[in-house]
């Protein structure tokens, strides 16, 4: 199991490049094998840079013999600045 040195946040906006996110990605683990990453998509185009780009960390990952998988789910974020609640997706990624 991880602890909280090793987990790492990155949050995907839906102009986030997602060549850059899997570069991103690829980088933690190449610095940290045990590091656990999450990624943290709000809103449709976010998440389908976020998705793509764990699937282009996948090629990366698939030189070595690895693959990434996703953990996906919701995660409920409190917006200080508007006083509400926003729904996040985030997705945990394991490379095995």
């Amino acid at each position: 199991m991880n602890n909280k040195e090793n987990e790492v946040l990155i949050k995907v906006g839906s102009g986030t490049d997602a060549i850059k996110l899997a570069n991103s990605i690829k980088s933690v683990y190449e610095k940290n094998a045990d590091s656990q990453v999450t990624v943290r998509a709000i809103g449709a185009g976010a998440i389908n840079q976020a998705i793509k780009g764990v699937i282009l960390s996948n090629s990366f990952f698939s030189q070595k013999g690895k693959l990434a998988h996703l953990l996906p789910s919701f995660k409920t974020i409190t917006d200080e600045g508007m006083q509400k609640e926003i729904t996040a997706v985030e997705f945990k990624i394991v490379v095995m």
